[in-house]
């Protein structure tokens, strides 16, 4: 059936609810109505609707705080799952942040012990490099006969003689 332009007074006692519920439910877009130049509210209702909109009684209530609190329990079991998701996961963070605690201060030993062993390379290395160089300059050396040498003698001949 087609609905009727009435005034909140009308719509009220029509449907047995008070005016400001009316007002709520058009603000709210629950209820289509209208203002006119002078500002009067003027709300749309079926005729049809004489006490058939009992939205607000004690019933309808108790039932809407029934199926509110079933809505309740249920996103409150959600949030518990959740949580204890949460406290999983909390937990395997907490024990991977001390691994990595861990591994940091050992990477920071080991960093600090490849510092030592490279200055210790390095040193070795000037060492080598020192001894090269005073290998690679020749010492003046006498040249001495094979017997000289072998018997330890200045000259080269075997025989003694000495010219």
């Amino acid at each position: 059936m087609t609905e009727v332009r009435m005034t909140l007074r009308e719509a009220s006692d029509l449907l047995s609810v008070p005016q400001n519920t009316l007002r709520s439910r058009y603000k709210a877009g629950k209820m289509r109505g209208e203002r006119d130049n002078s500002g009067r509210l003027w709300v749309w209702v079926e005729p049809t609707a004489k006490g058939s909109n009992r939205t607000f009684s004690k019933n309808t209530k108790k039932v809407r705080d029934a199926e509110d609190f079933e809505a309740l329990k249920g996103q409150v079991t959600i949030l518990h799952e959740q949580l204890s998701g949460a406290n999983a996961e909390l937990a395997i963070l907490r024990s991977r942040a001390s691994q990595v605690d861990r591994l940091e201060a050992e990477m920071a030993a080991l960093e600090t012990q490849a510092a030592l062993i490279r200055e210790d390379r390095d040193h070795w290395r000037t060492m080598a490099q020192n001894l090269a160089i005073a290998r690679v300059t020749p010492q003046p050396m006498s040249q001495r006969g094979f017997w000289s040498r072998l018997f330890s003698r200045q000259g080269g001949s075997p025989s003694g003689d000495e010219a």
